[in-house]
């Protein structure tokens, strides 16, 4: 392989960073066994991709106990640059937060003024442990503003984000980036630009806050009777067919619920069954499964049912439609979904022998793995 100056370049690069961590974090008293030279590089060049992660926990506690005192005795201001480097990992977790120490926070953005390793940790914790009403949020949002002027290829995607969706906008960033990213067609590539796809980021309080907007704004985007919303809300909060934050399913399930709460109509077939279908996924059937929707409210339990209800009304009739001779069955269905509709019908199933099962396809959600005699319902 012939060598460039860009590779040389880059090679040593890593040779710095593989120093710069063995000489930080491994213990003095160990040495090193040999190893191939190909082995060695691959474990350089590890080092050199891992260099933006935050260091070992441990590390960093120690570092904010040594803040801590730091702080206590006033000496925060003279602390060198070096007990800082790490110190933005801490500003906005753990007890005590470190931004809630005096003077520390404003000796940190003092150095990421000058120091681009400072400002890019500070980026990433701000990303990863955003809280719009954190202390110190807003001055550190505000010194990274200034700081993107920067012409540094680095903060480019950083830089492209402020200026198109004020991603360093602690009031208005994650609400920009939530529509903007409801306006993609592809959500994915614009989080890649944004570096908003690193594993920390993409699953950080920064992107937890986009998907609240993205909560807050469903509800009138699925009244609108769009299937094509649900796809554009669901690429955003399920990445990959699986939810970014399954903690926060509560909050996502009563979202998509939440537009046909009030007495508005039912939203479409076309609409109705792939929100039910994903709420089935996620939660399971709520009458199998009701600690599932414990997080959900009774208002929004109530409206699944009844959809799940309707389902199974519909599929019997369908299948009854298909073979029954005589005309009255007709007039059995509209009898039915006029009790329905009047809310008379707290609940219903559909019940197949093997026959029947046959009849209701193999793919079918209410005829699947159901073995009984026919069709049963429950009566206010």
């Amino acid at each position: 392989m012939r060598s460039t100056p860009a590779l040389a370049s880059q090679t040593l690069a890593a040779i710095e960073a593989l120093r710069f961590v063995v000489e930080r974090f491994a213990p003095r008293n160990i040495t090193l066994p040999d190893e191939p030279e190909s082995a060695r590089m691959l474990r350089v060049l590890g080092a050199t991709e891992a260099s933006q992660a935050p260091p070992p926990e441990d590390f960093l506690e120690k570092l904010r106990r040594n803040l801590v005192a730091a702080s206590r005795s006033g000496r925060i201001a003279s602390l060198p640059r070096k007990e800082l480097r790490y110190a933005p990992w801490l500003l906005w977790n753990g007890k005590p937060p470190a931004a809630s120490l005096p003077g520390l926070l404003s000796a940190l953005l003092d150095q990421a003024r000058t120091s681009a390793p400072t400002l890019r940790r500070l980026i990433s914790a701000y990303l990863r442990d955003f809280d719009p009403r954190a202390t110190g949020i807003n001055d550190a949002a505000t010194r990274i503003r200034k700081m993107l002027t920067r012409t540094e290829p680095r903060f480019g995607p950083w830089r492209n984000a402020e200026k198109e969706v004020r991603l360093f906008d602690p009031a208005r960033g994650p609400t920009a980036l939530a529509d903007r990213l409801l306006s993609d067609e592809r959500p994915d590539e614009t989080l890649a630009r944004y570096k908003l796809n690193d594993p920390m980021l993409a699953n950080g309080n920064y992107m937890m806050a986009v998907e609240d907007s993205i909560r807050a704004a469903a509800p009138l985007l699925l009244r609108k009777q769009t299937e094509p919303g649900l796809q554009r809300i669901l690429r955003i909060i399920e990445p990959a067919g699986k939810l970014r934050f399954p903690s926060r399913v509560g909050d996502t399930g009563q979202a998509l619920l939440r537009a046909w709460l009030d007495s508005g109509p039912e939203p479409a077939p076309a609409l109705q069954q792939p929100v039910r279908e994903v709420l089935l996924r996620w939660l399971g059937d709520p009458r199998l499964r009701p600690q599932r929707w414990a997080a959900l409210g009774e208002q929004e339990i109530a409206l699944m049912r009844r959809w799940l209800t309707r389902a199974s009304l519909d599929l019997f009739f369908r299948l009854i439609d298909q073979h029954a001779i005589e005309e009255h069955w007709r007039y059995r269905h509209a009898f039915w979904l006029a009790y329905l509709r009047k809310g008379a019908i707290a609940d219903a199933w559909l019940a197949l022998g093997p026959p029947g099962a046959r009849l209701g396809g193999s793919n079918t959600r209410a005829g699947r793995g159901l073995w009984a005699a026919a069709w049963a319902g429950c009566y206010r």
